[in-house]
């Protein structure tokens, strides 16, 4: 519970990639559910971008009924034109990113839909070539049931297949044990992104 910690506990919390010293710009969040996170993203790109260059968070949601309510609360928080909801299958979004939405690069993944999607999901990503170097992977939910093939994959560098390697770290937080937090690297023997 939170209420249980001292407001003077200090806590590491992740810090968003930096591409040659700018914040993140692209932000793509597998799991919108009603859309609470997307909010929060988006919030955080805006005041790290400061308006300065445009930013953007994808969310993907599955079912239509929260795509919807996801569209409602990012438009009453004032941040349509910061996030995107984007409804279907995962695996199927992802395709689509480059030439439907512009995406060249994702600087921050955060995952948090069906756990069984996230090995997949992520190694499509790769498979995409949508990762730069020290590009931010974030996954929520990976401790019960747990995610046991991603934490194994992440935890061991990633397949090493074209230059993929992944630096990672738990993050305990208050609830539970611990959050992944993984930073794609290219390989030694490949040119970095």
């Amino acid at each position: 519970m939170v209420d249980d910690v001292p407001e003077s506990q200090d806590r590491e919390v992740p810090r968003p990639p930096r591409r040659n010293g700018s914040p993140p710009k692209v932000l793509v969040e597998l799991g919108a559910y009603v859309g609470s996170s997307a909010v929060a993203w988006g919030q955080i790109l805006r005041d790290l971008n400061q308006g300065q260059a445009a930013c953007r968070v994808f969310t993907v949601e599955l079912e239509p009924a929260f795509a919807s309510i996801s569209r409602d609360l990012i438009s009453l928080a004032g941040l349509s034109d910061v996030v995107t909801v984007l409804q279907g299958q995962s695996g199927d979004i992802l395709r689509t990113l480059k030439a439907e939405h512009g995406v060249d690069k994702i600087d921050v993944l955060f995952i948090d839909h069906w756990e069984k999607f996230y090995l997949p999901d992520l190694q499509l990503v790769e498979e995409l070539g949508l990762f730069r170097k020290g590009s931010l992977v974030l996954a929520d939910n990976t401790d019960n049931p747990g995610t046991p093939a991603y934490l194994a994959y992440v935890k061991k560098g990633g397949s090493g297949e074209g230059g993929v390697r992944y630096e990672s770290v738990s993050h305990k937080t208050v609830a539970r044990e611990g959050v992944p937090v993984s930073a794609y690297r290219r390989s030694s023997n490949t040119p970095w992104i």
